[in-house]
């Protein structure tokens, strides 16, 4: 059962768009994709655009170009904390690297 209907929320939504956002969700198995998430909920998943269609309009309908994100997740993409999380995992690990031997049990 739908919370809503894609059609009557967005009557002006292009069909190839709504079939591709149903395919990306059915090849995730309906599970936001982000690492250690799980979220299944139809209610809170979305397709999103791997590439930006502002930056790639040809791959606006390729399914390699979508991943299956729940709210969270997707407004994280788009905000840019993502981006942010794994530069600061980054920097950890090259500290960690860097780090004389008798300082790494510090990290």
């Amino acid at each position: 059962m739908q919370l809503f209907d894609v059609k009557e929320l967005f009557p002006d939504a292009d069909p190839k768009l709504i079939e591709w956002t149903t395919n990306v969700k059915t090849a995730a198995h309906w599970e936001c994709q982000e690492t250690n998430c799980g979220i299944r909920d139809r209610h809170y998943l979305v397709a999103h655009h791997i590439e930006p269609v502002s930056i790639c309009p040809q791959r606006r309908l390729d399914l390699t170009n979508g991943i299956c994100l729940c709210l969270w997740h997707h407004a994280m993409r788009h905000s840019g904390i993502a981006r942010i999380l794994i530069l600061i995992r980054i920097l950890e690990i090259e500290l960690k690297r860097l780090a004389p031997r008798e300082h790494k049990e510090a990290f």
